[in-house]
């Protein structure tokens, strides 16, 4: 048995939430543009009858959970036959038992930290990732119950070093902040440089040192998608703050850069000066414990 993480694909449908016809349809679904047929399809060749399948829909989190009924057909549906897809004419899909007790769709569970999650899915190994801590959250979600207690393990090298780590239950602005995932994003450039228009893919929220009495401040790292880029995938960092009742995003000229140009910015300045350098190694032994 193997247990993997698929994402609804949430841009697809404009009136109505691709996990809810996950739900309705008990299925998984995937589906292609006219110029790249078979491309998404490539998850359902590794699925088994058996397969644990957690539901991750972008800007909400993981909202269920699923065992695979069948061994894919090989099937491509299109037109009047397709259930979900309405722009793209190739659809594929898979049966998945979808477990009632697990639907957290009303409270979903975020996924950061917890299990993998970057592209169209990801294969969930149990030797790193505690599987049953996330599935009795899940749980508590669907049942109104708060999860307060995970296991992560990490590999380092042959070994494994479990931490045990308290949940706190994600607070409205984090979780207002993580709500921005699977939206567009855009920036006007001065004069005449035009404008460029993005989607915001994934983002890291971390809790700036908020003293009582100050004004709170979450710093943001944010993987943003600009589709015909030749290189699509750009980071930002910037922040947020909240001066009285309204969170406001503070960061409207940050650094937004692709990610080769953000290597060779790490790369350059730690060559340069020895105190970056040690920074980025104490944050390496930081990740690695």
């Amino acid at each position: 048995m193997k247990y993997w993480r698929i994402n609804t694909d949430s841009e697809a449908r404009d009136d109505v939430r691709t996990c809810d016809l996950w739900y309705k349809f008990g299925t998984v679904f995937t589906g292609d543009s006219l110029e790249i047929e078979r491309r998404h399809d490539t998850v359902f060749l590794r699925l088994s009858p058996g397969d644990g399948v957690f539901m991750h829909h972008s800007g909400l989190g993981v909202v269920g959970y699923g065992v695979v009924k069948e061994k894919w057909d090989h099937k491509t549906y299109q037109g009047a036959e397709r259930r979900l897809y309405v722009r793209e004419p190739y659809e594929y899909r898979i049966a998945v038992d979808w477990d009632i007790a697990c639907d957290s769709r009303k409270r979903p569970l975020p996924i950061s930290g917890r299990l993998p999650y970057m592209g169209t899915y990801s294969e969930v190994d149990p030797q790193r990732w505690d599987i049953q801590s996330f599935l009795d959250d899940l749980r508590k979600r669907a049942s109104g119950e708060n999860g307060t207690r995970a296991i992560r393990k990490h590999a380092i090298g042959d070994s494994i070093d479990e931490e045990l780590a308290m949940i706190k239950p994600t607070s409205d602005e984090v979780s207002r902040i993580l709500s921005c995932i699977g939206r567009k994003v855009s920036f006007r450039y001065p004069g005449n440089e035009g404008d460029k228009h993005g989607i915001l893919k994934d983002r890291a929220v971390v809790e700036s040192t908020n003293e009582l009495g100050a004004v709170p401040y979450w710093d943001v790292v944010d993987l943003i998608e600009f589709k015909g880029e030749q290189e699509p995938e750009w980071i930002r960092i910037g922040y947020y703050r909240k001066p009285k009742h309204t969170l406001n995003w503070g960061s409207q000229t940050t650094i937004t850069e692709p990610v080769s140009i953000w290597k060779k910015i790490l790369v350059s300045a730690a060559r340069e000066k020895k105190w970056f350098r040690e920074l980025l190694e104490e944050a390496l032994n930081e990740v690695k414990k």
